[in-house]
């Protein structure tokens, strides 16, 4: 990546607020032209390292390594408030979706090695209209393991992809978050809660997601004798034999103090704004590490636009991930020579066995 390319002219922020209860998420042409050259220089990047990669792969330039995929069912609960309810969101309704687990460092390395972790959730057959590719009929989730973002803005952005260690020295709150956001050591992506960080319309609200195993768990520890991929390996032991299960939860905004809209490098405070569980997410029996998953895991992609208008993602984070993830994206499968994937329901591997009702 070419860093004297990226502009450093303007001066950007986030453009959301909550007036009179209408959610106001504005774009400036600046942002957009910003946000443009951004999505280029990390291409320019996927690029560089596809040239170099030992086994010829265009890998993603965040969350590059798979530490397991798996089908799943997506439940809402049988009992829904009427404010909460979406085309998406209905009382009892399910949905066929697919998940990958990531580790966040741009290089494939060791799970042992503390970092921050992905849960990204797609769901399928969806009704609704969704912001961008639209005949997909998917709506994705997009999660990671700590509980806010590690930085604010598309100008700081391109400060981090600039001359970094200088761009930090100046930024103590962001190097804190990005060494707290990379300490996480997991026993299994199925052992850990995974957050939203930004913020989500749901009808006239503004919510965060999170997701949690609907069983206890207790600190990541790395086995003895792990082998450099043990996440997927473990992953894949536990799900043979049964199958795994998250709540799915929404987070309320309050007020701008105690869940900030435009400062997502802060968590909402859960005291003021608790959690709760609106549906499951459930992982039947299966092969995680079969020929045709661990081909969905590589060429499956994202994007937070992929909702429908009343769960529109908000904000300058995810308006710069909208550009950015379809932009990887669509390299990514050119160079790996997958230029027509569009993963389908009828794409997912059979469960070893039936889901069971779990509350």
């Amino acid at each position: 990546m070419k860093c004297s390319l990226l502009p450093h002219f303007f001066i950007l922020f986030n453009m959301t607020n909550v007036l009179n209860g209408q959610i106001v998420n504005k774009e400036s042409p600046e942002e957009t032209r910003g946000i443009e050259t951004l999505a280029g220089a990390i291409s320019e990047t996927v690029e560089e390292r596809f040239s170099n990669d030992e086994e010829g792969i265009a890998r993603r330039d965040a969350h590059p390594k798979a530490t397991g995929c798996a089908r799943a069912e997506f439940r809402l609960n049988a009992k829904l408030p009427i404010e909460w309810q979406t085309p998406l969101f209905q009382p009892g309704k399910s949905y066929p979706a697919f998940i990958r687990y990531s580790n966040a460092t741009g290089a494939v390395r060791p799970d042992e090695i503390p970092d921050a972790r992905g849960m990204a959730v797609k769901l399928f057959d969806i009704s609704g209209t969704t912001l961008i590719n639209p005949d997909n009929r998917h709506h994705d989730f997009i999660f990671a393991s700590d509980n806010k973002f590690f930085l604010n803005s598309l100008s700081e952005y391109f400060g981090f992809l600039g001359n970094r260690d200088e761009f930090l020295g100046n930024n103590p709150d962001i190097l804190a978050n990005i060494r707290e956001a990379t300490s996480f050591v997991l026993s299994s992506p199925l052992e850990k809660q995974y957050f939203s960080q930004v913020p989500y319309k749901l009808n006239d609200r503004v919510v965060k997601y999170s997701v949690k195993p609907c069983q206890a768990f207790g600190p990541g520890v790395v086995p003895e004798n792990a082998g450099p991929d043990y996440l997927s390996n473990a992953m894949n032991r536990k799900l043979k034999t049964e199958e795994a299960c998250f709540n799915f939860m929404v987070q309320f905004y309050v007020n701008d103090e105690v869940t900030p809209i435009n400062n997502v490098m802060v968590a909402w405070n859960e005291s003021e704004a608790p959690f709760i569980k609106v549906g499951q997410i459930i992982i039947p029996r299966q092969n995680t590490q079969s020929e045709k998953m661990l081909e969905l895991c590589e060429n499956v992609s994202y994007n937070p636009f992929h909702a429908i208008a009343e769960h529109e993602p908000i904000g300058a984070i995810n308006r710069i991930r909208r550009v950015v993830y379809q932009s990887i994206a669509s390299l990514r499968r050119s160079l790996n020579q997958v230029p027509d994937f569009v993963m389908t329901s009828s794409d997912l591997p059979e469960p070893v066995g039936p889901t069971c009702n779990i509350d």
